[in-house]
């Protein structure tokens, strides 16, 4: 296993989707600034280091572009109590994403209420 420091775009990406507040209870996650990852996938998906070793859970909000070939891309923040565990980068139909944009430009979603963010 081969940790790394994230990129501007990967810190970027996970603080945009943390900070939209979803509705209903939701608990605190931390994220720290310096963490290390491992890339497990080459979509983007990325594993965390993290102390905790209980059940792991996604925090409902979702972050979302259409790739250059019309299919979406998602990206979900996994934690394992309050901690960041996992951001998982999903293809529609399986495949590669064609390119990253940059955190601003991920469309933030809801899911909690299904509720589109800014």
């Amino acid at each position: 296993m081969t940790y790394r420091y994230l990129t501007a775009d990967e810190k970027g990406l996970i603080e945009r989707i943390l900070a939209y507040q979803p509705r209903g209870e939701v608990p605190e996650v931390i994220f720290a600034t310096d963490a290390r990852a491992e890339e497990i996938c080459s979509d983007g998906t990325l594993k965390f280091r993290t102390t905790k070793s209980s059940k792991q859970w996604y925090y409902p909000v979702e972050a979302r572009f259409i790739d250059d070939d019309g299919i979406s891309v998602s990206a979900i923040v996994f934690a394992i109590e309050e901690e960041v565990s996992m951001l998982e980068i999903l293809k529609a139909d399986g495949s590669i994403p064609i390119r990253k944009p940059s955190p601003d430009k991920w469309e933030i979603i809801d899911l909690s209420a299904n509720h589109i963010g800014t």
